[in-house]
């Protein structure tokens, strides 16, 4: 057995020993409300609930916990959710829900992983791993979703909820120095204008120096560093009340952000000689914050205007979103890790995204409740890539010398028009006072078109106008049955269909569009609540079959996607909260998956212009799944002098070994592992100041958080991410 797994086990038995104890003191705690489980709203279900009502697996994030411990990324959910894993490959975020989610960052694919925005179906998952600010929630539903949210929701859904219009006034200004230069700021101020409007507006700024050196820095045009923050944020809002109680929420948002872009560290491995080494004597420097770079940028600027309506119509209401998000996204970085200049790679991507949706839904009261609903997609997308490389003539002919360069000018891209409308349905049905049957259906169409381009100069490819067309249509739904064994006990059963639409990949003149991804899972799980809610214990198991799992390959110079023919992705989540005295909240998660290939046959890349022969990767593991992941988390209330109150808190959170790709490769992956995080604040009881810190990675662990393989042409280089290292910072927040 091996030391991470020995410690790991060595947890579990500790944490199942001490929940006994754990029970006894909830079991004699006095019955005290400010000791019970704040109960947790949800719509997951496009309608307001609790979390302890919803049957399905289902974790909520506070807005402002996580604005105090310094996580408003995608990236940081795992760290607080279980069966939650974020890869970084650089220019776009992939978020993976149950071992399932982004697997392809090139124009023409989609994600496993459902992005809601303030109602709103995200589709460029470049534009969605901005800073977060101003978030009253985050919601993140693990399973399928494809009968309720419809496209790409195989792996799950987020729900991103933004702080809404308040008719009383008030506001805060935060302000937060930190470790690597670190200064941010984030306000808001809300209030009414007249009588029925009232108005939100909201900031950020974030600046970071890089805590990445780069050894070319001020020579050749490379910056100082790499892995650092330069964003800005605004968001404004207009609420009107309406008739009969109706709302109508107006939004507009801008983001942009101009950092130098996250440090790619190339990797060599020993006994490989890449072209840089043949060509110009130079290796990688193989340290994770030290890199050689003479080039990098990433800029995005993202514009969002929301229109949101709840209106009441009789007993019923009516729902509806519309949303408008162009995002533009210039991307530059040296993909070779030396001095000389060997390989770039640029990256132009913009889009323009149009969401509308409507449901109206019945009471929440009634034994037979029902939401219908429709949604409208239309996404255009437009990409360039430019990669100039030397690559070594003994690849293309062997019998030249080994030193001898053969450059290479890859440029391609092209636009993609997406089209998509669905129509669903839910029903609940109340059987008896403990017992109900669920139902979910959805039909939808999607259709893409792309006019693509590539050009290798140096091959005589020079191909304008290639055109290509899919159109999917899917019929998503679930099934299941709900059961209240006690008044705080919910049991569940379902069976769900999700579907994933088949891909394009913008720039490879591929001649036959990817298919569909399909997916079919069973999931049982239960929800309870014990000692006048005090203790709070969820779970689920489930297991799902994949037809056709989307996966990339490298083919030639660029990334392109494939289907796995067939797939089993099977686990479970148990999350465990505890709160045995006032000020004193203690949770701990558990997951498990277990993905494996039941049929797939592919080629490893390798230097030289052709890949490896072909492999059968049967019984590999799915690549970006952790075995296991556990999250710990403790936080404490107090007084600690009069008219004071203090909170601080503690979150571990730690990974079984996860592989970056199909292979398999230990060297291709990261091994078991995990970080604690430390916060703290401090403020008057009745006063409008407060003072938090807080510190993550506290033992300044060094892993990776994702890797590429180049093309075989570039030797088959690997350039791997780096989480960040321990940082601190203070913040003061005035409230008024």
């Amino acid at each position: 057995m091996s030391i991470s797994l020995r410690v790991a086990v060595s947890r579990a038995v500790l944490a199942a020993a001490m929940w006994p104890v754990a029970g006894a003191a909830l079991a004699q705690a006095p019955d005290s409300a400010g000791a019970q489980i704040e109960e947790v709203v949800v719509t997951a279900l496009r309608r307001e609930t609790t979390l302890q009502n919803v049957s399905q697996s289902v974790a909520v994030l506070n807005g402002e916990t996580q604005r105090e411990r310094g996580q408003q990324r995608l990236e940081d959910l795992q760290t607080s959710v279980p069966n939650v894993s974020f890869t970084n490959t650089s220019n776009a975020s992939q978020l993976y829900i149950r071992g399932v989610g982004n697997t392809f960052i090139n124009a023409g694919g989609d994600p496993g992983v459902a992005f809601y925005q303030d109602g709103a179906y995200v589709s460029d998952q470049r534009t969605t791993n901005t800073s977060m600010f101003d978030v009253q929630r985050v919601e993140i539903l693990r399973g399928p979703q494809g009968a309720l949210y419809g496209r790409n929701a195989v792996g799950g859904a987020v729900n991103v909820i933004s702080a809404r219009p308040a008719a009383d006034a008030e506001g805060r200004v935060d302000a937060v120095v930190g470790k690597y230069g670190r200064f941010e700021s984030e306000g808001f101020f809300t209030g009414p204008v007249t009588d029925g409007v009232a108005a939100r507006m909201s900031y950020q700024v974030r600046k970071l120096d890089g805590y990445t050196k780069n050894l070319l820095g001020g020579r050749l045009g490379g910056p100082d560093r790499f892995d650092d923050q330069d964003s800005y944020a605004v968001r404004g809002q207009l609420a009107f009340d309406l008739p009969s109680e109706g709302r109508l929420t107006l939004l507009a948002s801008w983001y942009r952000e101009d950092p130098n872009g996250p440090a790619l560290t190339v990797v060599s491995v020993p006994g490989v000689i890449y072209p840089a080494e043949a060509l110009f004597g130079e290796r990688p420097t193989n340290r994770p914050r030290d890199i050689k770079a003479t080039v990098g940028s990433t800029e995005l600027e993202v514009a969002t205007l929301n229109a949101n309506l709840v209106q009441p119509v009789g007993r019923n209401t009516l729902t509806a979103t519309v949303n408008y998000r162009d995002g533009v996204q210039d991307f530059l970085n040296d993909c070779d890790g030396v001095q000389a200049e060997a390989c770039r790679y640029a990256a132009h991507t913009s889009s323009q995204d149009y969401y509308a949706e409507a449901y109206l839904a019945s009471p929440g009261e009634d034994r037979v409740r029902w939401i219908v609903g429709g949604s409208y997609v239309r996404f255009n997308q437009s990409q360039n890539v430019q990669v100039p490389w030397q690559t070594l003539a003994a690849y293309l002919a062997p019998a030249a010398p080994a030193n001898v360069p053969f450059f290479i000018l890859y440029d391609a891209g092209g636009k993609l028009d997406v089209e998509s409308f669905a129509a669903y349905a839910d029903l609940r049905i109340q059987l008896n006072d403990a017992w109900a049957l669920l139902g979910q259906a959805r039909y939808s169409e999607t259709t893409k078109r792309s006019v693509d381009y590539q050009s290798i100069a140096s091959f005589g490819v020079n191909v304008t106008g290639f055109r290509n067309r899919l159109k999917n249509t899917h019929k998503p739904f679930k099934v299941g049955l709900e059961g209240k064994l006690a008044p705080d006990v919910l049991v569940y059963a379902s069976y769900a269909t999700a579907n994933k639409d088949g891909a394009i990949n913008i720039g490879s003149l591929q001649t036959s569009p990817v298919r569909s991804e399909e997916v079919q899972t069973w999931e049982v799980g239960e929800k309870a609540s014990f000692f006048g809610r005090r203790l709070q214990v969820n779970g689920a198991i489930f297991s799902s079959r994949y037809e056709d799992l989307q996966i990339t390959q490298i083919i030639g110079p660029i990334a392109a996607l494939a289907n796995v023919p067939k797939s089993i992705v099977k686990g479970a989540e148990l999350e465990v909260v505890a709160q045995p005295a006032r000020g004193l909240r203690l949770s701990a998660g558990v997951g498990y998956i277990d993905g494996t290939f039941d049929e797939f046959i592919n080629s490893r890349t390798i230097p030289g212009p052709a890949p490896a022969a072909p492999s059968d990767l049967s019984g590999n593991q799915v690549p970006n799944i952790s075995k296991w992941s556990v999250t710990l988390d403790g936080q404490y209330r107090f007084s600690p002098a009069a008219g004071y109150q203090a909170t601080v808190g503690a979150q571990y959170a730690w990974r079984s070994r996860v592989y970056f790709n199909e292979f398999n490769d230990r060297d291709n992956g990261q091994g078991a592992g995990g970080i604690l995080n430390l916060s703290a604040s401090l403020a008057p009881q009745a006063g409008p100041w407060r003072v938090y810190g807080y510190v993550t990675n506290v033992f300044d662990r060094t892993y990776q958080v994702g890797s590429t393989i180049y093309s075989g042409l570039l030797g088959g280089e690997k350039a791997v991410n780096y989480a960040p290292p321990r940082n601190f910072a203070v913040g003061v927040s005035y409230a008024f």
